[in-house]
């Protein structure tokens, strides 16, 4: 045992293995839990997981005082089941086992269990909680002073940059500890083979190749290890487009997932990418069943990274049998899960996908493309960046009859165009509340975009009635009443025949009022009465009418300034911001301005081919001024410049930068000159 020991400890764990084998214990030895351990160790260490040595070792020292050893089976045990694929249930004894790390005041241990925690985590999807746990780590090695346990955290790290999607700082991260005095490209061969894959994404394919060609002596040791390069290589082949070597290697991977873990991470991410790699090759059967596969083995050990994959390639899948609904259901599911993990680099991917699908309609596939535009330009994955360039193209070259027709088809879903996290969050919260009956009230601006969320509120909402305008600034006081409200017949002088008012216009569909603060005072009570009743009385009439109505109100004021001058009534105001939305102002997302020109200058009827760089050096100047007027001061200035210069880009650079607005600081140091000061 003491010599298997030693193996273990130099890491030798074939060896170990080997002499623990020969070993004939009597099952009723004190040694039993020692020889439990060495066995769970060696074996799990060379990815060999059938064996139940770690509950074994469990179960022995339970009985005992023994915490450090208790706390290393726990951990072990822990470990055979992440291995296995169940995070859930690996988190448990993990858990315990660090608990009785502390116990026993061995802080080596307790950084140990900590680590295999976090990789625990992470699988899980919880990021944040990862960093905190790995950071913890780092704490007690910098404690101990040792740099090669150290550097595994940090390796651990840069992993998590590289699944998150921030390839960048993954790939700066990763070059750093390479040159690190610590590393040793025996020890730490992951290193090599995730920096061939980031290589890869970022469409550096030859060298990524080049890179994954490095292999070392230690190499073949580890079954995992071995799984991982044929999981890379496989999938830098793919994206190389060299697809029949790439299944080879995948189905190299594929075996030794089978043997060692079948119901494993292992397995879920080698039958996903084949399913993605017969996808390419067009051989949709084959595609289906790995990918059902994949699904099965990912939703058992919920490692939702894998689930929203598997849900792009159903979704791809469907659009090849024409099945639009299904796949674009597909495609949604997938998009909402890489979301909510945080995985970019794949969000970003699914979105071109889908995108390139054309199965949306053409305002939100530009707003996807935009998206994924911002993603792909921020971490320089300039061969997807091109992609996404030429069909935003495609769709900018709409004629100008099709851009008017659905622009102004009332049942098209509003073109709302951001890239800006805040508004796409609002956008996602929008959307949510659509499907409910409740007030809203859209706050924000002149020329935010009010009324187009109102819309968009209306599209979603799923309501068949119509979208009815009131704007109360512009209706006089007299009549006001009688066009909110409707009369009837005899009501009042000239009332020759029965009105019906707005609210009873919208019915089952959506009352937007407009300006909601230029109400008169006397006639809030009866808004405010409707709202609550869900039932309007014409002007001369004693009957009520129910009303199944959703009321958006919108304003550009303060209502509470208004309440506490008594300007607007409290009760009202309490009743209509049930649901609130603030839109932020343009200089608040002035990262939205060049998506705002190039879709402008496309309803302007303008081919943005060719004109990309001058649309592009247009966008960068018009983003250095305020615009107090946002988006419809924006639009009409384009308009404005469009006209003047002939339709020109170039010449609208020329008038832009001619008249280009003085700021703050240039007038001041003008007055300050002209005074003499």
């Amino acid at each position: 045992l003491q010599t298997a020991n030693t193996y273990v400890s130099n890491k030798d764990f074939s060896k170990a293995l080997e002499i623990l084998c020969l070993i004939d214990i009597d099952t009723s030895s004190d040694l039993m839990g020692d020889y439990y351990l060495l066995l769970s160790e060696a074996s799990l260490s060379l990815g060999e997981l059938e064996q139940d040595f770690a509950e074994q070792a469990v179960l022995f020292f339970l009985k005992t005082s023994e915490h450090k050893k208790y706390a290393l089976a726990k951990y072990l045990f822990g470990w055979q089941i992440q291995l296995l694929g169940n995070y859930a249930n690996a988190k448990e004894p993990l858990n315990e086992a660090y608990s009785a790390s502390l116990r026993c005041d061995d802080q080596f241990l307790s950084a140990r269990i900590l680590n295999r925690l976090s990789y625990v985590l992470f699988r899980s999807g919880d990021i944040e909680q990862t960093i905190k746990v790995l950071n913890k780590t780092k704490d007690i090695y910098n404690s101990l002073n040792l740099p090669q346990n150290i550097l595994k955290a940090d390796l651990n790290i840069a992993q998590i940059y590289f699944s998150c999607g921030d390839i960048r700082n993954s790939l700066k991260t990763y070059k750093l500890l390479l040159l690190s005095p610590s590393y040793n490209p025996k020890t730490n061969t992951s290193a090599i083979l995730v920096m061939s894959l980031l290589y890869a994404l970022q469409g550096k394919t030859h060298k990524a190749l080049e890179l994954i060609a490095i292999k070392n002596d230690d190499f073949s040791e580890s079954q995992h290890q071995q799984f991982i390069y044929h999981e890379y290589y496989g999938q830098i082949l793919m994206l190389n487009g060299q697809l029949k070597e790439s299944l080879s290697q995948l189905n190299n991977g594929l075996k030794i997932a089978l043997k060692t873990a079948p119901e494993s991470d292992m397995i879920s991410q080698i039958e996903r990418l084949l399913g993605d790699a017969y996808l390419l090759l067009g051989d949709y059967k084959k595609s289906e069943s790995h990918t059902t596969k994949a699904l099965q083995v990912a939703e058992r050990i919920n490692e939702r990274i894998e689930i929203a994959a598997c849900y792009r390639i159903f979704a791809q899948l469907e659009h090849q049998k024409d099945n639009t609904d299904k796949a674009k259901e597909w495609f949604n599911k997938s998009i909402d899960l890489f979301n909510s993990i945080s995985s970019y680099y794949e969000l970003a991917v699914t979105q071109f996908m889908t995108a390139k699908s054309y199965l949306f309609s053409d305002y939100d596939t530009l707003e996807m493309l935009y998206e994924a535009r911002k993603y792909f330009k921020s971490e320089n994955i300039n061969h997807y960046l091109t992609k996404v360039d030429s069909e935003i193209s495609k769709l900018k070259n709409i004629s100008v009859e099709t851009s008017r027709k659905t622009a102004s088809d009332k049942n098209a879903c509003p073109a709302i165009i951001t890239a800006d996290k805040t508004m796409r969050n609002l956008l996602s919260l929008t959307k949510d509340i659509s499907v409910a009956h409740d007030t809203v009230l859209i706050t924000g601006d002149t020329g935010t975009g009010k009324e187009l969320l109102a819309h968009y509120i209306h599209y979603h909402s799923g309501h068949t009635g119509k979208f009815i305008t009131v704007n109360s600034a512009t209706i006089p006081e007299s009549i006001f009443e009688s066009e909110l409200f409707g009369y009837d017949k005899g009501a009042f002088t000239g009332a020759n025949k029965t009105k019906k008012g707005k609210f009873e216009l919208a019915e089952n569909g959506t009352l937007f009022l407009d300006e909601i603060g230029e109400i008169p005072l006397l006639l809030q009570a009866k808004l405010l009465r409707v709202l609550e009743e869900n039932k309007v009385e014409r002007l001369g009439s004693v009957e009520k009418l129910p009303l199944n109505v959703r009321v958006i109100a919108a304003t550009n004021k303060d209502l509470q300034e208004l309440v506490d001058d008594n300007k607007f009534r409290s009760d009202l105001y309490y009743r209509l911001k049930v649901l609130t939305l603030q839109l932020p102002p343009l200089r608040e997302r002035m990262s939205d301005i060049p998506a705002l020109v190039e879709y402008f200058l496309c309803n302007f009827g303008h081919k943005i081919n060719g004109d990309a760089k001058l649309i592009e050096q247009l966008s960068s100047i018009l983003s250095e001024r305020q615009w107090d007027g946002n988006i419809r001061e924006l639009r009409n200035e384009l308009k404005r410049l469009y006209l003047f210069a002939d339709k020109s880009i170039e010449k609208m650079i020329e008038l832009t930068a001619t008249h280009r607005p003085q700021s703050d600081s240039d007038r001041l140091l003008s007055l300050l000159e002209t005074t003499n000061w």
